[in-house]
């Protein structure tokens, strides 16, 4: 996998999220007492992302940890993310990618 396709489809997995939130927001409104509506990608999303675990190698769950946890980047805070003691930044999909080739390198 190339740098280029892992960001494009980390970024693709984003806004496909913020999509489905705003989705569910606007259809939550018009449908208040419908506990089922029908529209859910999570099972996609979960499969794309398994697919970006196993093709770039990630032991740790970084990306995992990126989307939801860091909320693609925008819940990170410095020092928030730390290996082997030093700080890491992981704000945007290059810094996620750049952290996962360390993370392979260093297994080698």
């Amino acid at each position: 996998m190339t740098q280029d396709l892992f960001v494009e489809t980390i970024l693709a997995l984003k806004k496909q999220i913020r999509h489905d939130e705003k989705f569910s927001r606007k259809i939550s409104k018009l449908f208040v007492d419908c506990q089922m509506i029908g529209y859910n990608n999570d099972v996609l999303i979960e499969q794309m992302v398994k697919v970006l675990i196993e093709l770039t190698g990630d032991r740790c769950d970084w990306i995992g940890y990126y989307i939801w946890e860091l909320d693609f980047g925008d819940e990170w805070l410095e020092g928030a993310v730390t290996v082997g003691g030093k700080d890491v930044k992981l704000q945007t999909p290059t810094d996620l990618w750049n952290l996962l080739q360390r993370e392979r390198l260093a297994k080698n």
